[in-house]
């Protein structure tokens, strides 16, 4: 699913950048601000079965021409799910116990965005980098104590979207990307997270 993703993503970009600076007359650059929310589906093996979890964003970007952008963004999303895990017990080392595991993640990335203007509509690709900070709860089934410890790692984001305009200054849309996230061991458990999953949602921005 990964390669065909990304095969499909360097496709459609190739696409857009030979279309989009003939969409129509340039505009001038803009500034613009949004939020994004909706729900992170968990793609991972190291996530089996995990609920989805909520998903959230804010972003500032500028536009410098009609079909290409910048933006930062903060954003926040978790996930669950029942399963068997080692626990780093002291006298039983990294015993495997039933429990409930709890991933929470605060990305801080920068994106780059190719549209293509369509009158009042604006489809476009996105793709970029950053940092993930990514915090494993662990809360056993029995009386042992919930645990918490937190990694840092390079990730990255790619996807599409499509925003709509709401008057001169404001816009809403739609937007999803595949989220690609490895972190180092949790617990000496001799073994790293993939965190990979898929951010869907809605989104509201004003322009400057």
């Amino acid at each position: 699913m990964t390669k065909l993703l990304r095969s499909a993503t360097a496709i459609a970009v190739a696409a857009l950048a030979a279309f989009a600076p003939s969409a129509r007359a340039a505009e001038p650059a803009y500034d613009y601000a949004l939020v994004r929310a909706g729900t992170f589906l968990a793609q991972s093996p190291s996530l089996p079965n995990y609920d989805a979890g909520l998903d959230g964003e804010i972003a500032i970007g500028r536009a410098f021409l009609n079909f290409l952008a910048g933006e930062l963004s903060v954003g926040y999303f978790r996930a669950s799910g029942a399963r068997t895990w080692f626990y780093p017990d002291p006298v039983s080392y990294n015993v495997v116990v039933d429990m409930t595991t709890r991933i929470s993640v605060v990305p801080v990335t920068g994106s780059v965005k190719l549209m293509l203007p369509v009158g009042s509509i604006q489809p476009y690709l996105v793709g970029g980098a950053g940092l993930y900070f990514a915090t494993l709860t662990l809360d056993p089934a029995d009386a042992r104590a919930t645990l918490s410890e937190s990694r840092t790692t390079v990730g990255f984001h790619a996807g599409a979207g499509a925003t709509f305009r709401l008057g001169e200054r404001y816009f809403g849309g739609v937007d999803a990307r595949y989220a690609f996230v490895t972190t180092s061991e949790y617990f000496h458990s001799g073994t790293g997270l993939t965190l990979d999953g898929v951010r869907v949602g809605g989104l509201f921005g004003i322009r400057f």
